[in-house]
């Protein structure tokens, strides 16, 4: 066979296999039912001859309509809703004008019912009229390949590929063509001052004071509630700061309703008894003066109600000053109301500041140790001078860093459990009396006991059950003897 005729064999032969490869392609890439030869770029469906004067759209299983009122677009289930109108208008142009088709793809209604198009049970349901004309759009899957979607008219059995644009603009939550909604009024944890949940009958209020309170042996104690006699009770530190960071994480919010009516309310199980939490927090409002208007702080109050959990784990909200509601997850809902039952009460078992403290006594291990805490001016490695510890012992200066391993494990102490009773006439294995330069609580006693092979057993400031770990305190006793080798 001659050179140029083996050539010539050799590109027919290419060609044919490009050619198999481009079919095998397109026929990839075509979804089923298609039928290239329907081309109909130019053609509309669904387009109306005149201005809507309502369209309704079902999205998800939610129907959604609006008509145009004076002018102006209105949501037909919630006339009070702030719409956005431009938005609307928009919208309203584009079904009146009809979906682009990309291609037709059958004529015959045989795919109408297929599943592989989505229009058996469509993702978009749009309706429209303009006074005289009434149609139906439906809005089946997207073709991934021509970036469109399956749609038909209602009354006719061309299915055709329509471009994005109304599926685009109408695959989305009513709310998304609605005026945003006031945002849940930011504050910090630090910043609040009064919490008061409720539930029903169930009540729990709590306050901060600065400083503490004059009643209290440690002004580490800044948070209280009211005691059954009428006094005050100390709240764990932790406890509550864990409360505040939850009021104040509850962060943006979906809104669900424009308007909390009696019967929104109720759908939205907030009517009945009251669920939710007061809030008051350091704040800033404007005041008008002769100057002109101030900014000045000020302590605001929020009322937050709350509807019980719902299928989706949700739980309806609204405030003070807004007639809007809101869904919030129900595990944020449920970690602020938890403080309606949760034990706040201190876990530290002896919380007495260093700074109060002038002395304290130890025994322990058959010693005797009297820790005597004054202050002397050093100056720093940067130049400056500064305020700082010095500990001594028969006049004789210790070892700083013995004494604080103690005292700092003796202020880290929390309580592990509680003793069933409080056994008489013990002999403590350790017995630390402070005394300080307080007004009040001057000389102060705790005692350690025996209890289990994990614990041992705390007698301080009326509290003789605590139970605290056995290591924790070894190793305290082990530092504080490490005093006398100095």
């Amino acid at each position: 066979m001659k050179p140029w005729l083996k050539i010539l064999i050799l590109v027919l032969a290419l060609a044919a296999v490009v050619g198999a490869c481009l079919l095998v392609v397109h026929l990839v890439n075509r979804e089923p039912g298609e039928d290239p030869s329907h081309t109909d770029a130019a053609q509309t469906l669904a387009a109306y001859p005149g201005d809507l004067t309502w369209f309704s759209y079902t999205y998800q299983g939610t129907e959604t309509r609006f008509e145009l009122v004076n002018y102006n677009w209105v949501n037909a289930s919630d006339r009070d809703m702030p719409l956005r109108q431009e938005a609307l208008d928009e919208v309203a142009k584009l079904i009146k004008s009809g979906a682009v088709s990309v291609r037709q793809v059958d004529d015959t209604g045989e795919l109408v019912s297929s599943e592989t198009f989505g229009l058996a049970e469509p993702v978009l349901t749009v309706r429209a009229s303009d006074g005289q004309t009434a149609r139906t759009l439906y809005v089946g899957d997207l073709n991934k390949s021509f970036d469109a979607y399956y749609a038909r008219v209602d009354g006719s059995d061309e299915v055709h590929l329509i471009d994005r644009a109304i599926p685009d603009a109408l695959e989305k939550d009513v709310f998304a063509l609605a005026l945003d909604a006031p945002a849940y009024p930011g504050y910090k944890a630090e910043d609040i001052v009064r919490i008061r949940l409720f539930d029903g009958e169930a009540r729990r209020e709590m306050t901060y004071s600065e400083g503490g309170s004059k009643e209290l042996y440690s002004d580490y104690y800044t948070w209280f509630e009211q005691t059954a006699d009428g006094g005050y009770a100390a709240l764990g530190t932790k406890a509550v700061n864990s409360l505040c960071e939850a009021l104040a994480g509850l962060g943006d919010l979906p809104c669900a309703a424009y308007a909390s009516s009696p019967e929104a309310l109720e759908r939205f199980g907030l009517s009945g008894e009251k669920r939710g939490f007061d809030v008051t927090y350091r704040g800033e409002i404007d005041v008008e003066t002769e100057a002109g208007v101030e900014t000045q702080e000020a302590e605001l109050t929020l009322e937050v109600l709350a509807g019980a959990p719902d299928a989706d784990g949700n739980c309806a909200v609204t405030w003070t000053g807004n007639d809007m509601i809101y869904l919030a997850p129900s595990e944020k809902i449920d970690a602020i109301l938890s403080g309606l039952t949760a034990d706040l009460s201190p876990d530290e078992v002896c919380a007495i500041p260093l700074e109060s403290v002038e002395s304290f006594l130890v025994t322990y291990g058959g010693e005797e140790i009297n820790i005597v805490r004054s202050q002397r001016e050093i100056m720093g490695s940067d130049g400056q001078k500064t305020m700082a510890n010095v500990f001594t012992s028969n006049e004789r200066v210790v070892d700083s860093t013995n004494v604080m391993t103690f005292y700092d494990g003796l202020l880290a102490l929390t309580v592990e459990g509680r003793a069933e009773e409080a056994p008489v006439g013990e002999t403590p294995i350790m017995t630390v009396v402070f005394r300080r330069n307080t007004e009040t609580f001057r000389e102060m006693m705790l005692n350690v006991y025996e209890y289990s092979v994990n614990f041992y057993r705390i007698s301080f400031n009326g509290d003789e059950t605590a139970l605290v770990s056995i290591r924790d305190i070894d190793r305290m006793g082990e530092a504080i003897l490490k005093t006398l080798k100095n």
